[in-house]
Order: structure tokens, then C-alpha cells, then sequence
């Protein structure tokens, strides 16, 4: 099961893209821990609050950054929970 939600209008080029298991989740900073299987760390990435209701620890995803920060400009679930 794979599904986007989307967060902005475009995505640039450019942008910086993080995949991994979500190790946790914030609701209070609108943020989820995603922890890359591979080298093991973390990045903290911040996501709509309406985003943050509709994703599950432990499922797998890939966000998309906006360029220069760590706001999710997508956050695709490539496997859920």
C-alpha cells in the first residue's frame, strides 16, 4: 500500500530527500524522527499538522524537503504500519 500526501505545489530540483522507518513521533512540534536503515541516523523532519495525525510509527516513507530546512514539502508512504 503507497500513497502521497502532499504538502506543497512543487517540488524543486534540488531539494534534499530523506527515506527511512519512522522511529518516532511528535505531535507537539509537528515533527516524526526518520531513521535510515542503512547508516542507522536519524533527521527530524517537520510536517502539516494534518499530516501528522495520518502516519504511523514504524511505517516507511520519503520526504522531500524544502530546500534549506527540514520542512517536509511531501512525505510519501512507501510501506504502512
Amino acid at each position: 500500500m503507497s500513497f502521497a500526501l502532499a504538502l506543497g505545489l512543487s517540488i524543486p530540483c534540488f531539494a534534499d530527500q530523506v527515506q527511512g522507518l519512522i522511529e518516532s513521533i511528535d505531535p507537539s512540534n509537528n515533527s516524526i524522527l526518520i531513521k535510515d536503515p542503512v547508516s542507522g541516523q536519524g533527521k527530524v523532519v517537520h510536517i502539516h499538522p494534518k499530516v501528522i495525525a495520518e502516519v504511523k510509527k514504524g511505517s516507511v516513507v520519503k520526504a522531500t524537503l524544502k530546500s534549506g530546512s527540514d520542512d517536509a514539502d511531501t512525505l510519501e508512504v512507501l510501506v504502512a504500519r
